[in-house]
């Protein structure tokens, strides 16, 4: 994922980074709790609109150079084992992530373990359905980010939603623009953020997904405190990063 955080330092990382801010800031100023989760970056930035004020990042490898935002804690770990509490987190953005992930259908299960019951899930990925999806069949060398990895179908994510029991709440698709690197050529296809919504609004270049996570009203639900379990900033499992800063 290093390879990814530093693509969207460019110009059309930077174009695309800036679309999926403004959505998911929509999406998460009128979500509400105690601790969110972010999983597959570290810029604070994306979450600026959340009224979610303990935050929790994990990061397959901790920068050396700590971003300086405040209530973001970084922790090293892996999407498919989160070194975090049960059932402690409200809201949790997988930003590309599962596009990269070793197993995302085990990321899925984890963040249906770490998320209260009602809590929120964001999936940010790539379009295979967009010009961004065609680039990447048509391109040579796919081993550069973000080109190497995943393009994930909506359909599909949804179908893994809703086995583990989410009920799907919103799809928005951002970036309507081919993956051009010029910014001249950036700005002329700007006209098609205002066309292409409306002609085909599935060709965004990355989506989001919204959804909540039900429990059956004849499944108990789990007491929030637990004498038996120290907490590092609130949601982190003491016990779980110690293994993972040991792995």
């Amino acid at each position: 994922m290093s390879d990814f955080n530093d693509w969207y330092q460019c110009q059309l990382g930077k174009e695309l980074g800036s679309a999926e801010k403004t959505v998911l800031s929509t999406e998460l100023q009128n979500i509400f709790g105690y601790n969110l989760l972010l999983l597959g970056a570290s810029d604070s930035g994306l979450i600026d609109a959340s009224r979610i004020m303990h935050r929790v990042s994990v990061v397959s490898e901790v920068p050396q150079e700590q971003p300086g935002a405040i209530n973001l804690t970084i922790v090293r770990g892996s999407d498919t084992q989160l070194p975090i509490r049960t059932d402690s987190i409200d809201a949790l953005i997988f930003y590309h992530s599962m596009d990269f992930s070793q197993d995302p259908h085990q990321a899925l299960r984890e963040a249906e373990r770490v998320l209260v019951a009602e809590g929120h899930i964001f999936i940010v990925g790539f379009n295979p359905g967009s010009l961004w999806g065609l680039y990447r069949l048509i391109k040579f060398r796919r081993k550069s980010a973000p080109w190497n990895g995943s393009f994930r179908r909506t359909t599909q994510v949804k179908d893994w939603l809703r086995l583990l029991g989410f009920e799907l709440i919103n799809t928005r698709y951002m970036f309507h623009r081919p993956p051009v690197q010029r910014e001249s050529l950036l700005n002329k296809f700007g006209f098609m953020e205002k066309i292409m919504p409306k002609l085909l609004p599935f060709s965004g270049a990355s989506y989001l997904i919204v959804a909540r996570k039900k429990v059956s009203t004849m499944t108990p639900i789990k007491p929030r405190w637990r004498r038996n379990r120290k907490m590092v900033g609130g949601v982190v499992d003491t016990a779980s990063q110690k293994n993972a800063n040991q792995s």
